[in-house]
């Protein structure tokens, strides 16, 4: 069995706190991988987002440089639904 499991807490804080179990930390923690929230890595925010399009969409310039300028305090979900959102609302299919 496998067991994909995600948290935005401190676990290892979290142990030290004796609120969460070592041994468990331990038995999860094969692979750790830590994504890095989205401000902290600008130069890939436009190419996230044009990912992130429905076809046919594109973006106007001065919507990738808001884009970039937007602080994103969370993960690639949240400009994933920026982007889907905008490709609902748009009356056109150049997002601006």
């Amino acid at each position: 069995m496998r067991v994909i499991a995600a948290t935005n807490a401190n676990l290892r804080q979290a142990i030290r706190e004796a609120a969460f179990r070592e041994d468990l930390f331990y038995r999860l923690n094969v692979i750790e991988l830590e994504v890095p929230a989205l401000a902290t890595a600008a130069k890939d925010i436009i190419a996230l987002a044009r990912i992130s399009l429905q076809p046919g969409f594109t973006l106007a310039a001065d919507a990738e440089r808001a884009l970039t300028r937007y602080p994103w305090p969370g993960k690639y979900v949240s400009l994933q639904n920026a982007i889907r959102r905008a490709c609902l609302l748009s009356p056109e299919p150049t997002i601006g």
